[in-house]
Order: structure tokens, then C-alpha cells, then sequence
């Protein structure tokens, strides 16, 4: 995997972490990243929605374009700038449906709630939380960045 080691740091200068496509690992990259977070004078709430959408990609990562292979490896790059949280995640994982991003399912509120389904919602949740989110796949290496917009403000 060494084409995945190398492109994060090119593109998004700051931190980066490798992270498996196994849940505990995925856990221990979370906590590895809400304690980075702390130092970065956010909120407990912008952590928290950092987090929600880090867990969010990471888990769609793990379950979709690595189908829960235990080689399966992501490289999660964040900074801090004045608009916000810049985040790119890289995987040599499936890319996703016809190299596009996904809507995410949107509630029906007229479907009783022991009737809606129990997944799907991810993307939607990713798209209400984050900004200018992309995606490229490129010589077999997903790439997908966003802003989560936390931490600025205005002078």
C-alpha cells in the first residue's frame, strides 16, 4: 500500500493518521482524534461533530470499499484553518457507486419510526454536517475531502 502513504501529506499538510478498516482501529483513530481536537480550541460540541462525520466516513470506508478486509487501510488527514476543519480520507478500496458521491437517504416522516430502516442515513448526516465535500478516485486510490466548518470566529 504504498501509494497511500505519501498522497495525504501532499495534499493536506498537518496531521495524519493511518487508520485499518477494522473497527477497533477505527475507535482508537476517533479518540486519537477528539484528543488532537482539545488542543485546537473547539468546542465540545464542533469536537463532537468533527467526530460524527470522521466516524460516519471511516465506518462507510470499512464496510463498503474494504467489505470489512482485515489489509483494508485508510489514511485520515485533518488541519485547522480559519474556515474550518479540512479533512481528506484516502483508501485503495472499491470505489463508490459509479464514481460519485452518494445523496444519503432521506427521512419519511409519514413511515412509522418501527419501520424505518436501520441504515443508510450516513451520507445524509455527512452531507448536513460537512462542506465542499469531494470525491476523486485516481490510479485506484479513493480520495474524499471536506471542511467541517468549527473553530472559526469572527473577529
Amino acid at each position: 500500500m504504498g501509494t497511500l502513504s505519501t498522497r495525504p501529506a501532499e495534499a493536506l499538510p498537518g496531521f495524519t493518521l493511518p487508520v485499518l478498516a477494522r473497527n477497533r482501529s477505527i475507535r482508537d483513530a476517533l479518540a486519537e482524534v477528539r484528543s488532537r481536537l482539545g488542543r485546537m480550541a473547539l468546542s465540545e460540541e464542533e469536537i463532537t461533530t468533527v467526530e460524527v462525520v470522521l466516524a460516519e466516513v471511516m465506518n462507510n470506508v470499512a464496510e463498503h470499499a474494504y467489505a470489512w478486509r482485515r489489509d483494508g487501510e485508510m489514511i485520515l488527514g485533518l488541519r485547522q484553518t480559519r474556515e474550518g476543519i479540512l479533512v481528506s480520507v484516502t483508501d485503495e478500496g472499491r470505489p463508490m457507486p459509479d464514481d460519485e458521491l452518494p445523496f444519503g437517504d432521506r427521512l419519511d416522516p409519514t413511515v412509522p419510526i418501527e419501520e424505518m430502516p436501520e441504515g443508510g442515513f450516513g451520507w445524509l448526516i455527512i452531507r448536513q454536517l460537512a462542506r465542499d465535500v469531494s470525491y476523486l478516485r485516481e490510479n485506484g486510490v479513493n480520495q474524499l475531502s471536506f471542511r467541517v466548518a468549527v473553530g472559526w470566529r469572527p473577529d
